[in-house]
């Protein structure tokens, strides 16, 4: 699996980064984002939150 960065955009004072992936054995298109805290930016762990996860089937 080899993630796509399809966007990166500032959010609330920190960021979301769109990500995707093809999955050939399954025939769909995977996409998801994430939204990374300001505090990561400063080196602090933090959580990492998933915003959305959609699938494109392309039955």
């Amino acid at each position: 699996m080899s993630l796509e960065t399809a966007g990166v955009d500032k959010s609330l004072g920190g960021w979301t980064k769109d990500h995707g992936d093809h999955a050939n054995n399954l025939n769909y298109d995977m996409r998801f984002t994430i939204y990374l805290s300001p505090q990561i930016a400063k080196g602090q762990e933090v959580p990492v939150i998933l915003l959305a996860v959609r699938a494109d089937l392309h039955r």
